[in-house]
């Protein structure tokens, strides 16, 4: 099973992938299981997911 299909199985989701410049998969979508519209981002290195993590905190601040 390919990731989107895993995705729309989990989320109880129909997500359609987003083209982006970076090699992060990313969908959107509306979830039933969340009953929203939801973001998931894949980052092609687990390192991408701590600096965008550290970036987003940082902007908080």
């Amino acid at each position: 099973m390919i990731l989107i299909e895993k995705l729309n199985q989990k989320l109880q989701s129909n997500l359609k992938p987003i083209n982006h410049e970076s090699l992060n998969k990313t969908f959107v979508g509306y979830s039933n299981l969340y009953q929203q519209s939801v973001f998931v981002k894949q980052f092609a290195k687990e390192q991408g997911c701590y600096t965008e993590e550290t970036v987003t905190r940082q902007m908080n601040d």
